[in-house]
């Protein structure tokens, strides 16, 4: 279980949008759990604020709760693993080292015909085929929106476990919907709601009170040595 909750966090990452401040919702599922895995795991949500150089990521679902902020100090990550809880910090230097480490996976992008309306946005139909660490042939399906510019496109230093999800920098758009299979699951992100509105400064302050601070490699330790 802990493989998976892992496995999610490392399906997102701290986002810049081009325009200058809004909010983006999604529903997170996950195909081929066995069906007591799927109860516990319970509904899944994940949040994504922006205003100018500030973003702020929410995930959850019964089992687990994971906040993150990146500004211009780097990025702090508060993380709520039924009742387990843990903080780590990321400074500038510190992301500009995590990307750069080794490469980035080789991919390739197919565009379809295939159209679909997803959260009242027209979307188009990309698939990334690239590898995995072990060499299999992976297909990525990625519907987006060229609506929207793609925030992927806008991060700069990242960790390294984000990038190697690059190849949603090189799509033409906003990725609105988007699976990835995981083994025998399929993990699925899918918009609800995207709007502009104003953002308040409040949710970029987060709290460490009753968290316990970890580094990088302690979080690699705990999802596996991954």
């Amino acid at each position: 279980m802990k493989k998976i909750i892992f496995t999610l966090l490392s399906t997102t990452s701290m986002l810049v949008f081009g325009q200058n401040e809004g909010t983006a919702v999604y529903e997170m599922s996950i195909e081929g759990l066995p069906p007591e895995q799927a109860s516990m795991m319970g509904d899944m949500t994940m949040k994504i604020v922006w205003k100018g150089d500030k973003s702020y990521f929410e995930q959850s679902s019964m089992m687990y709760e994971i906040k993150s902020v990146t500004d211009e100090n780097g990025t702090l990550m508060l993380m709520d693993q039924m009742g387990n809880k843990y903080y780590m910090k990321y400074n500038p230097e510190e992301l500009k080292k995590e990307s750069d480490k080794g490469s980035a996976p080789e991919y390739k992008i197919e565009q379809t015909n295939e159209t679909k309306k997803i959260a009242g946005y027209d979307c188009k139909k990309a698939i990334v085929t690239t590898k995995t660490k072990d060499g299999k042939e992976l297909k990525i399906d990625i519907w987006y929106t060229d609506k929207i510019p793609n925030y992927y496109a806008k991060q700069k230093n990242t960790t390294r476990r984000n990038q190697d999800m690059s190849y949603l920098k090189s799509i033409n758009g906003m990725p609105m919907e988007y699976t990835i299979p995981q083994g025998q699951m399929t993990i699925k992100v899918t918009a609800k709601e995207v709007n502009f509105n104003p953002v308040s400064d409040d949710i970029f302050k987060l709290s460490t009170d009753g968290y316990t601070e970890i580094k990088p490699d302690d979080l690699k330790k705990m999802r596996g040595g991954q």
